[in-house]
């Protein structure tokens, strides 16, 4: 593949899937660090255009690689910082039912919150989540429905019986 193709199907993807990247990135560390990975993310694509081409959901792959990035972020760095608290704040007031269960995902444990973000926040598919965790579908089907009940629990002792 010559370099000018290469570097038309990278801007390709970078105007599909780099919105959602970032944001993937930024709800997990800060800005800075997230502009960091966000060119390492790109780099390894660029470095593997025949496998972006070929994948099945190139936005999830995408999103795979940034979450082995941030594995290796942390594993590296040792940080030991909750994913929920990057989470982004909703609009003060607009929706308190919306705040309430941002809240309530906070307190989710930790493979809880991860799935709860990829769906909620990135409304990515059960396939898409599994392929960006590397784990089996069932999995993340049950990890979706052992949260749910979670937060569901969560939110009944706050603020009364909800329905999710």
């Amino acid at each position: 593949m010559r370099k000018g193709e290469q570097a038309e199907i990278l801007e390709k993807f970078y105007q599909l899937h780099g919105q959602a990247v970032m944001r993937f990135l930024a709800r997990r560390v800060t800005y800075h660090q997230a502009c960091d990975l966000f060119q390492d993310v790109f780099l390894a694509a660029a470095n593997n255009t025949e496998k972006l081409i070929a994948a099945r959901s190139p936005g999830a792959w995408l999103l795979a690689i940034a979450h082995n990035l941030l594995c290796n972020y942390f594993r590296d760095k040792r940080n030991v910082v909750s994913l929920t608290e990057s989470i982004p704040a909703k609009e003060p007031d607009t929706n308190i039912f919306i705040t309430s269960v941002a809240e309530a995902i906070k307190l989710l444990p930790q493979n809880s919150q991860e799935i709860m973000l990829l769906r909620w926040y990135d409304q990515l598919t059960y396939e898409e989540i599994a392929l960006v965790l590397n784990i089996p579908i069932g999995t993340v089907r049950s990890r979706l429905h052992n949260a749910i009940v979670k937060l569901r629990k969560i939110m009944a002792q706050e603020q009364g019986e909800i329905h999710l």
